[in-house]
């Protein structure tokens, strides 16, 4: 198949309460708030860099971070039921589908060095059948995923590189695998955290 257009392509991001988000930081209070809203409008952003603001779809239960996408153009869906990852994910790319996605990339909003060039390469490799799957830096995770809408089951969680990998198998889906730094690097520990905000505070100071 020929490869689409940047304008086939919609993107979903899950989003968590910005005061329930990435517990395993440490941070608490306004500070832990303040962080995941931080996460969500660099990868909101980048990700408006690519695509066409209303192929953007920001999923969550927060109706602030729902307001924050409008505010940027991008779609806010309200998730009305308190499930997994996996089913935010579902749910957005049903929402996609509906509207004429040929193809649905998620990402999360723990990137904190995602490039507008990450999403360009990840829809680079989408034939329109296939699975593009970016792995974490460990190389058991799944940072990213391109694919038809739901036409695999999400399966984030422990091993999850390994679990959609399966399932592409499982189902003769081909796959492609994109390694880059802007995909791989997360924020799932206070030290990863830490070397992000010490880094930040260096280029802060140097200009």
């Amino acid at each position: 198949m020929t490869r689409h257009a940047n304008a086939a392509i919609w993107a979903v991001i899950p989003v968590k309460p910005f005061d329930e988000g990435k517990s395993r930081l440490g941070l608490i209070g306004d500070a832990r708030a303040t962080t995941n809203r931080a996460f969500l409008d660099h990868v909101l952003g980048t990700a408006l860099a690519v695509l066409p603001a209303g192929n953007v779809v920001v999923v969550s239960r927060d109706e602030t971070a729902l307001a924050v996408a409008r505010r940027a153009g991008a779609r806010g869906l309200y998730e009305p039921d308190e499930g997994d990852l996996n089913d935010a994910l579902a749910i957005g790319a049903k929402f996609a589908g509906e509207r004429g996605a040929a193809g649905v990339l998620s990402l999360f909003v723990d990137l904190p060095d995602l490039a507008p060039q990450d999403i360009r390469s990840m829809i680079s490799e989408f034939t329109g059948d296939n699975l593009v799957i970016a792995p974490d830096e460990k190389g058991s995770g799944s940072n990213a995923l391109l694919m038809v809408p739901n036409a695999l089951p999400y399966r984030h969680g422990q091993d999850s590189l390994w679990r959609h990998l399966d399932a592409a198998r499982e189902t003769k889906t081909p796959f492609a695998i994109v390694r880059r730094p802007g995909l791989m690097r997360d924020v799932d520990t206070p030290a990863q955290y830490a070397s992000i905000a010490e880094r930040s505070a260096r280029v802060y100071h140097e200009d």
